[in-house]
């Protein structure tokens, strides 16, 4: 296995939002090796957030683990905005029926499998890039933008979409990845 890669939203109030959002990365970081066995990773996540009460917050998360040999995605989604995949100008969605981490008890979350090819562009954002600009307007200047860089394409969406820094409503935050 390649790599893994993730982005999460944490909702609730800012500093106790902050607050999980540090012991997420944390979670993830301390898990080594087993951070790329993502569906019990999701697991131990939602565990440890239904152990502690945090009954008004929750987690939306997208987690992946990339395969550079099988040219696999393998990746589990907890009530995130769905991953966009752009091959060649066509789009389809990441996306799966798993809840928010921190919600309820659940058995397992699902881990989906798909193919990757040379070339593909995922795209992953929090909820705050869509109140800069429709889930639509942004497939199409993501296509616009598809032979570019990944830094770049997520440099020149945020010097676009966010006309005054200081006073921006939500956060805007993305993963570009293109796979080689």
């Amino acid at each position: 296995v390649s790599g893994c890669s993730g982005r999460a939203d944490v909702y609730g109030k800012v500093f106790s939002g902050a607050t999980l959002t540090v012991m997420l990365a944390t979670v993830v970081d301390l898990g080594g090796e087993k951070r790329n066995d993502i569906g019990p990773l999701a697991n131990s996540i939602n565990q440890y957030l239904l152990d502690r009460n945090f009954s008004d917050r929750f987690i939306t998360g997208f987690m992946a683990v990339y395969d550079k040999t099988g040219h696999k995605l393998r990746y589990v989604s907890c009530g995130h905005e769905p991953t966009m995949l752009l091959r060649n100008g066509e789009f389809s969605e990441l996306r799966s029926k798993n809840l928010p981490m921190g919600i309820m008890e659940t058995e397992s979350y699902e881990v989906i499998e798909v193919d990757i090819q040379p070339g593909d562009l995922m795209f992953v954002y929090s909820d705050g890039v869509i109140e800069y600009i429709n889930y639509d307007g942004l497939k199409k200047r993501l296509a616009e933008l598809e032979t570019l860089p990944p830094k770049e394409i997520a440099q020149k969406l945020y010097n676009e979409l966010v006309s005054d820094p200081a006073h921006q409503r939500d956060d805007f935050t993305c993963t570009v990845v293109k796979f080689q």
